[in-house]
């Protein structure tokens, strides 16, 4: 005798109470969830009233499978093992038009995913839910596919318009990037499809990030022209002036995309680290203290430190409203127009 019999019984014939059933694989749950459902068809429960909800697929199958063997069974005469001890021979016989009334409607049973018992319902309230009916559901492979598909035929077709110069941010990195364009759409359009309500926030070009660069470069040589037989930081300065020229009065009318993609690439460097838009640490202590002397040496490489580190910042903060700037307009090109883009 199993050492569960007890709470196995209590499934079979507790009817009309709400049971949880735990136990490891290969235990006999689905033959005690389908006799069960047996059982709630032999005292009269019809089968459009009962759901049987499973996980998988094939779950769902072989439980309906279960269920109509068990009924088919029983109205032979025979009582399944799961069933003995629930079923007895008068119960059957006092009970089988009911049972055989059920058999008869059996494809009314309810035994399916999740997945698919939420579609029904949806199916069923297509008016409350707002959806459209005629949908279905995918598995993960069919729904990736059919996602890759509406982009690529998304793509071809942004990649055929006639827009003007410069405005389709597609269109531009087509042209600097064909392969990076694919890669850049698929990510976004797969993060709008994670996120449907993120979006981007517009930025503001009115507060002149490159107005505020290039006056911290021209504070910094002002400065420095008090100070000029420090050779190393005159060199710096130089090249936030190179920049400087390359950005100034860049916000002056709104850019576009094609306009940013060449801002986003400044002139490198000599102080510049190796592939990277970020400055390296300046160390010329000695050299401010060979031109100015040792007690005021170090106050001035202080001060030459501050300005160099507001350029560096005004700098950074520039290149990120442009890189804020280009990841917005890619965004928006990706947003449907006339249709969901999925």
């Amino acid at each position: 005798m199993l050492s569960d019999a007890l709470e196995r019984s209590r499934v079979l014939t507790e009817l009309d109470r709400t049971l949880l059933v735990e136990a490891a694989a290969g235990t006999g749950k689905t033959s005690l969830i389908a006799g069960r459902v047996v059982m709630l068809m032999l005292h009269g429960t019809p089968p459009r009233s009962i759901a049987a909800i499973t996980f998988t697929e094939l779950a769902a199958s072989e439980l309906s499978l279960r269920i109509r063997e068990y009924a088919t069974q029983l109205l032979a005469g025979e009582i399944p093992k799961v069933l003995r001890g629930a079923v007895t021979l008068e119960l059957l016989n006092e009970r089988k038009a009911v049972l055989r009334s059920a058999i008869d409607a059996f494809d009314e049973i309810t035994a399916c995913t999740i997945h698919a018992f939420c579609q029904q319902i949806i199916m069923a309230y297509a008016v409350e839910t707002g959806l459209d009916p005629g949908s279905r559901m995918m598995d993960g492979p069919a729904a990736d596919a059919m996602f890759e598909s509406v982009i690529s035929k998304w793509l071809f077709e942004r990649l055929s318009l006639h827009t003007r110069e410069g405005e389709d941010p597609v269109a531009v990195l087509s042209r600097f990037e064909p392969l990076k364009v694919v890669k850049d759409s698929f990510d976004l359009a797969k993060l709008k499809l994670e996120h449907p309500g993120a979006g981007t926030v517009s930025v503001d070009f009115s507060l002149r990030k490159d107005i505020e660069f290039v006056e911290s470069v021209r504070a910094f040589r002002r400065w420095q022209a008090d100070y000029p037989k420090e050779r190393r930081t005159g060199t710096l300065v130089g090249e936030f002036e190179t920049l400087a020229a390359f950005y100034e009065n860049c916000f002056e009318t709104q850019p576009t995309f094609a306009r940013l993609w060449e801002l986003a690439d400044p002139p490198r460097t000599a102080s510049m680290k190796w592939n990277e838009f970020a400055f390296k640490k300046q160390r010329n202590l000695g050299y401010w203290k060979s031109a100015y002397g040792k007690d005021k040496g170090p106050e001035l490489d202080q001060q030459a430190e501050t300005h160099s580190h507001n350029c560096e910042t005004q700098f950074a903060e520039l290149l990120g409203q442009i890189g804020d700037a280009m990841v917005d307009q890619m965004s928006r090109a990706l947003a449907p127009r006339h249709r969901p883009l999925c």
